[in-house]
């Protein structure tokens, strides 16, 4: 059945809020509706003043006709949210409107994790051989010349909001892009895509940053339902802390305010990155299930990270990968 651009941008919307909720710890609500067709000069209404572009190259099929831009606010608060800078910090950089090279950097991150989210919906729903990369990224020059190769585009346009702030992300897709979207039949593999690493690797995964204190690690775990986080600098795995590791560290006194000192409130101020284990159990996303299923049966473990060079994609945690490997056998057996 041919594939329609309508609901494959449904898809990449609804995953790029599960990454950026995930990434910021905020639940962000998210609408959308379509933007301006056609020409490039239309477009330039929705390129707001200082925006964050980003480049999404679809290796061999076309490598200039996706791009997404996130409103130069929203790249503001979300790379502040990546770096955990105080709040008040966060307040100034909103009001000068100023996204300095720490910022930019972490963006770039952002925006590499958002087209490794996209990419894993090209690969399900449009062709398992298409492979989705991220180019250029930079801040758009409002008075400069558009960067937009001269074709006709498709838009999109996601209103992003929490009580905090809201602010603007759009999609661009070349209508020559388009064509050859909605032509493709879905053509992924079942037996191949079942059986590796990350085709069955959960993408909003718990993640914590090493500066980040014990308090606000085991409220992030509260607020997933998790037993333990991964630890990550930028989006590059260096450990897991475990909700045990969490509490032996923490004072049992707490939570009676009675009887809680300066000493034991300090506790919760702890670094993450002294509690961290870097020994952590990772397979490359093209790793056999089988091959999962010996490694985790070797020793005991929460989950498995799937990573690329260091750069975590997903999680597979144990129970997932019992169910996942139960219901292949009872398949199998039927």
């Amino acid at each position: 059945m041919p594939i329609k651009l309508d609901i494959l941008v449904g898809e990449l919307f609804k995953v790029s809020k599960s990454t950026l909720n995930n990434l910021t710890g905020i639940k962000l609500g998210l609408d959308y509706k379509k933007g301006p067709k056609r020409g490039i000069e239309t477009i330039r209404e929705i390129l707001w003043p200082g925006a964050f572009v980003t480049q999404v190259k679809i290796d061999g099929i076309d490598e200039e006709g996706f791009w997404f831009w996130i409103e130069k606010k929203g790249a503001i608060f979300l790379s502040s949210k990546m770096l955990l800078l105080p709040q008040n910090t966060v307040e100034d950089a909103l009001s000068k409107e100023e996204l300095n090279e720490s910022m930019k950097d972490a963006q770039c991150e952002i925006c590499n994790m958002l087209v490794g989210a996209i990419d894993d919906i090209f690969r399900k729903k449009v062709d398992s051989h298409w492979h989705l990369s991220q180019g250029k990224s930079f801040l758009y020059d409002h008075s400069g010349d558009l960067f937009l190769p001269p074709k006709s585009y498709v838009t999109y346009i996601a209103e992003i909001n929490s009580e905090d702030i809201s602010f603007q992300m759009a999609i661009a897709i070349s209508e020559e892009l388009v064509s050859k979207i909605e032509g493709q039949e879905a053509t992924v593999s079942k037996e191949t895509d079942e059986l590796t690493a990350k085709a069955i690797a959960k993408k909003d995964f718990p993640l914590v940053y090493p500066e980040a204190t014990l308090s606000e690690a085991l409220k992030k775990m509260q607020e997933n339902n998790s037993e333990y986080l991964f630890v990550v600098d930028g989006l590059k795995l260096v450990g897991i802390i475990s909700s045990a590791d969490i509490k032996g560290a923490l004072s049992p006194f707490l939570d009676l305010k009675e009887y809680c000192r300066p000493q034991d409130e300090a506790t919760g101020r702890l670094k993450v990155s002294w509690f961290t284990h870097s020994d952590v159990c990772t397979v490359a996303p093209e790793t056999s299930l089988l091959e999962v299923a010996k490694i985790a049966s070797k020793k005991f473990l929460f989950s498995i990270a799937v990573c690329e060079e260091r750069r975590i994609i997903g999680e597979i945690p144990i129970p997932r990968l019992i169910s996942v490997l139960a219901k292949l056998a009872f398949e199998k057996e039927a």
